[in-house]
């Protein structure tokens, strides 16, 4: 598995999560994860069901899912462990069948022994020119 961080506190979380996304794609797709949907909803902005579905089937098409802890985390692929919990993070982190996880940081508590103990390699967002 190769392992990647991404942690730019000067970004806002919305512009961590699109370039996750974007990375995802680049990569032939794969699975953007949180431990709960409401997170996924709040970072990607989306205030009703009708919205967050449409987002999903954007998503979709560029070859990107969306998964939350209670929906069934993924067992394989390219998976981005998004604002997430440790425990999240350490269950994708031992599954065999992932081949590149991103973990976007958030709170320092949720990743940093993971980081310490893995030692992935860090991923900065382009920015525009």
């Amino acid at each position: 598995m190769n392992r990647y961080i991404l942690i730019e506190e000067g970004t806002s979380p919305r512009a961590r999560i699109d370039a996750a996304a974007s990375w995802l794609e680049s990569l032939g797709g794969g699975t953007i994860v949180s431990d709960l949907k409401s997170n996924l909803e709040s970072t990607f902005g989306t205030r009703t069901a009708a919205e967050f579905k449409r987002l999903e089937e954007s998503l979709s098409r560029r070859g990107v899912r969306l998964a939350w802890r209670r929906a069934g985390l993924p067992f394989h692929g390219n998976v981005v462990a998004a604002f997430t919990t440790r425990d999240v993070i350490e269950t994708l982190d031992e599954r065999e069948g992932i081949d590149n996880l991103l973990v976007l940081g958030w709170a320092p508590m949720d990743y940093e022994d993971w980081a310490e103990r893995q030692a992935p390699t860090r991923v900065f967002i382009a920015k525009a020119q």
